[in-house]
């Protein structure tokens, strides 16, 4: 599929979504360009996770529009749980990816060298052969991102991947993500009910009320590395950043559920 002039990926446009006959999601609008990094930040069931299926096609809008100028094989998710196939090693979570590509799908000796090339990139080479279950939870979920990027994906959708994760874990995988992204292009969309994940992490973030409406946006300049904003978490515009948020929620008098 052709990329538009503008490396446009999704575009929603006045969205609205009801499932069960109860409005989630209300009046969104998002454009999604290649190589963004895009978070939504908002308390538990405010509709984020719902808007992740809406932008991946899995689900469609009540009104509004929702265009998508690329393939949907070109879109990967990965959600809080690794969600590895326990009986296969990491190698065979890995060529599931390849067996659902179609036309798409790699050769024998092109399939080997790429999970190769994905483990190295994720630090798990020694651990082509090990089963999920000889793996630590930071291990799984760099497996599932390894997992992710088979598809040499476009856009990826991240639903709280490393919320169950302890901080050094966490601060290593946020490092990954945002090294893929410099090295892929590849755009990502994540959840997150975290403050500093938010920041850290994505140049544009949509703050969500209960009622599941944007009530503010935020754009950046193009993050640096983690690392480096993590030695700045203290720092006057974190506490601007966090405390704005703060008050856009206790303005709404709705504040339960979120880790600052």
């Amino acid at each position: 599929m052709k990329m538009n002039s503008e490396n446009l990926l999704v575009g929603c446009e006045d969205v609205s979504v009801v499932l069960s006959g109860r409005r989630i999601v209300e009046g969104f609008s998002l454009r999604i360009k290649r190589g963004a990094r895009v978070g939504f930040l908002g308390p538990s069931g405010c509709g984020k996770s719902t808007l992740l299926n809406l932008i991946s096609g899995i689900i469609e809008p009540a009104s509004g529009t929702v265009s998508r100028h690329l393939p949907v094989e070109k879109i990967s998710f990965v959600f809080q749980d690794a969600s590895l196939i326990p009986w296969k090693t990491v190698c065979g979570n890995l060529q599931l990816v390849n067996d659902l590509m179609g036309s798409s799908r790699l050769a024998k000796e092109q399939l080997s060298q790429r999970i190769v090339n994905l483990l190295e990139q994720v630090g798990l080479s020694e651990h082509l052969n090990s089963f999920p279950d000889q793996l630590s939870g930071g291990m799984k979920m760099r497996v599932a991102l390894a997992r992710a990027l088979m598809n040499s994906p476009d856009l990826l959708l991240l639903d709280e991947p490393f919320s169950a994760l302890d901080d050094m874990t966490r601060e290593r995988l946020q490092d990954d993500l945002l090294k893929m992204n410099a090295a892929n292009g590849s755009a990502f969309v994540m959840v997150t009910h975290n403050i500093d994940e938010a920041l850290l992490l994505c140049s544009h973030i949509c703050v969500f009320s209960q009622d599941g409406k944007v009530i503010k946006e935020f754009l950046f300049d193009d993050r640096s590395e983690a690392i480096e904003m993590r030695l700045r978490r203290e720092s006057k515009e974190f506490a601007l950043f966090r405390n704005e948020v703060r008050q856009l929620w206790n303005s709404q008098s709705r504040v339960g559920g979120v880790n600052a």
